[in-house]
């Protein structure tokens, strides 16, 4: 799922805290339905490839790009985030979805889109609200949540709570 930006070609890493973190590369030969990368990323780092995870509008994609305050290497999309990173002013945004997981570190949650940031539906892990995750919250819950960017241009979670009858 590589993401041309203009300026930029990216693609997204899974880091060994189970995030994801954009990373720039150089592409190469292109040919059925691949694409040599010549520079960016190792053998071995897994790296997102299906459609459904990636957002599906140019103004959203140059916000991921604008976020990305350093193009990450291979090395450094490696490093867990911290939750002690400073949430970035931005905008609050509003989705609804199932919990998948739940650690210290962050909330896993399949979502259905979310209109204000186009994105399609995905699953992905989330910073966790800075009180932590409210009791109730567990694995298969159906919550709502608010979600808004962080300086490091992930997101966290400043709201969730149970959602009766919110289906994913």
């Amino acid at each position: 799922a590589i993401i041309p930006t203009g300026k930029r070609t990216v693609v997204f890493v899974v880091r060994d805290d189970g995030k994801f973190a954009p990373v720039e590369v150089q592409t190469g030969q292109e040919g059925q339905g691949q694409t040599e990368i010549l520079k960016g990323i190792s053998a071995g780092q897994k790296v997102v490839v299906s459609g459904q995870f990636l957002v599906d509008s140019e103004a959203s994609l140059k916000g991921v790009t604008a976020r990305m305050a350093a193009p990450a290497t291979a090395d450094q999309s490696a490093s867990p985030a911290t939750s002690s990173v400073p949430a970035a002013a931005g905008p609050v945004h509003h989705g609804v979805g199932v919990i998948e997981a739940i650690s210290p570190d962050g909330i896993t949650i399949s979502h259905q889109p979310i209109a204000s940031l186009q994105w399609p539906a995905m699953t992905m892990g989330f910073q966790p609200p800075a009180d932590g995750a409210p009791s109730g919250i567990k694995v298969g819950s159906h919550v709502a949540f608010d979600i808004t960017p962080t300086a490091d241009g992930q997101f966290r979670l400043v709201h969730i709570a149970p959602a009766a009858g919110a289906q994913p």
